[in-house]
């Protein structure tokens, strides 16, 4: 009997395999077209209960190889850069919105930061017109505005 000596049994699985392979792969294609959303449904719930340990060993494998996969990375980036800038340029098409609403946020980050440091600039300035550290104003003319 096949199924006693380990090699024979694993021979006859390989067998049966081949012989049952378009079978097999014609009652799933028949079954995926038939609960398309039960399939995804179930690869979302598997996805969510898994995230983290795949984040984890995503970011470890990275981690632990990441010199050689930037060296791999760098000839690809190089050779698809026009690729890449195709793709970039159809999702700046497909997503105006979504960009201006980016890069308004930013400019006005900008601007906010702009006015803190000329505020700070300000504050500089006139502590060393006020002379804080001595408490005397400089001496000025009456009716002379400061200069800041």
């Amino acid at each position: 009997m096949p199924y006693k000596d380990p090699e024979k049994k694993k021979a006859y699985a390989k067998a049966y395999y081949e012989a049952h392979r378009e079978k097999g792969k014609a009652s799933s294609k028949a079954y995926y077209e038939a609960h398309p959303e039960k399939i995804k449904a179930k690869a979302k719930a598997y996805y969510e209960a898994h995230r983290e340990k795949g984040k984890a060993s995503s970011k470890a494998y990275y981690e632990a190889h990441r010199e050689e996969i930037k060296a791999k990375a760098k000839p690809y980036y190089e050779a698809h850069r026009e690729k890449g800038k195709t793709y970039q340029k159809a999702y700046r098409e497909a997503h105006p919105e979504e960009i201006k609403a980016s890069s308004k946020a930013y400019r006005e980050k900008e601007a906010r930061m702009e006015r803190a440091y000329f505020a700070m600039a300000m504050m500089a300035n006139a502590s060393k017109l006020l002379n804080l550290k001595t408490k005397q104003t400089p001496p000025r003319e009456k009716g002379e505005r400061w200069k800041l």
